[in-house]
């Protein structure tokens, strides 16, 4: 799957472009970061790699609503 976001308007910065890629549990991401004056652009793409693993209710809980889960160790 994919998906974009553009963020635009002149308080925005121009950002360094580039790549970051995530593998979790039976999940693959890469999000690429292309910019210009005043516009950025997120390109999303993911993948399940084993539906079994991605399944929502083992994964660990975030803290406070609206915040990343906690890495387990």
């Amino acid at each position: 799957m994919a998906a974009s976001r553009d963020v635009r308007g002149r308080s925005v910065r121009k950002a360094q472009p580039g790549r970051f890629d995530h593998s979790g549990p039976g999940l693959r991401d890469c999000c690429e970061v292309q910019s210009q004056r005043h516009e950025v652009r997120f390109d999303d793409t993911w993948e399940m790699t084993d539906r079994a693993a991605a399944d929502c209710a083992r994964l660990p809980q975030p803290a406070r609503p609206g915040t990343a889960p906690h890495r387990v160790v």
